[in-house]
């Protein structure tokens, strides 16, 4: 992705949290996209680094402070009920992958590795981490709304094709924005470069592809617009 221009696609504002201007900024209801709740509410996140699937330097750096700042704020704070279930889905992949790991001793997965045999071959320990699952989606909990999916079915694709259209992103991102906007809201904490794609979609990130390319076409429409 670091190789990768952004600026033609880019149909949103990049606001750069690595900025303590960014702070300043009014903001009163945002989404939090499902990497930062993985950066800020997964403690093991860092072990993943054993299996090329942690994090990076600039990710535990910006996220958990910035969302510190914003739950400190007035602002009012969204998870998706798509972004529920995709944490989950990572917390499976990566608690069985640590618990391979701490049982064969090694960090070497096997091609074809199956979770849900070894699940059931160690269940005292499987059992151990769905509590460990409860307690940090309580912690998530405590913190967010929830923005989920009650418009009737054709309202629902209809505004999702609208945004996904012509975008980069994931289809799944913009579902989650096309339920966000309806509720007018129109910011995103995210680390998905590719969630600037979508249209008029306000992206509040550390990532660097992102912040980048919004450099450039500020910089570009200046040079075509001299005041």
């Amino acid at each position: 992705m670091d190789r990768f221009d952004l600026t033609p696609y880019l149909r949103g504002e990049v606001i750069d949290i690595r900025d303590p201007l960014s702070l300043s900024l009014p903001v009163d209801k945002i989404l939090v996209d499902t990497n930062v709740l993985y950066f800020c509410y997964y403690p093991r996140y860092s072990q993943l680094v054993a299996f090329d699937e942690g994090p990076r330097n600039y990710q535990v750096k910006y996220y958990p402070d910035f969302l510190k700042e914003l739950l400190s704020s007035s602002a009012v704070l969204f998870v998706h009920g798509l972004a529920l279930v995709e944490f989950t889905n990572l917390f499976m992949k990566h608690e069985l992958m640590l618990l391979f790991g701490r049982v064969n001793k090694t960090s070497n997965v096997p091609k074809g590795f199956n979770f849900g045999q070894f699940s059931r071959e160690h269940p005292k320990e499987y059992f151990s981490f769905q509590q460990d699952l409860q307690t940090y989606l309580n912690a998530i909990k405590e913190d967010f709304q929830l923005l989920g999916q009650d418009a009737p079915i054709e309202k629902l694709l209809g505004d999702f094709s609208l945004k996904w259209q012509g975008s980069l992103a994931d289809a799944w991102d913009a579902m989650m924005f096309a339920d966000a906007e309806r509720k007018k809201i129109y910011c995103i904490l995210s680390d998905d470069a590719y969630i600037s794609t979508i249209e008029d979609v306000c992206l509040y990130t550390a990532n660097k592809t992102a912040i980048d390319a919004y450099k450039k076409k500020q910089s570009s429409y200046a040079q075509r617009n001299p005041p």
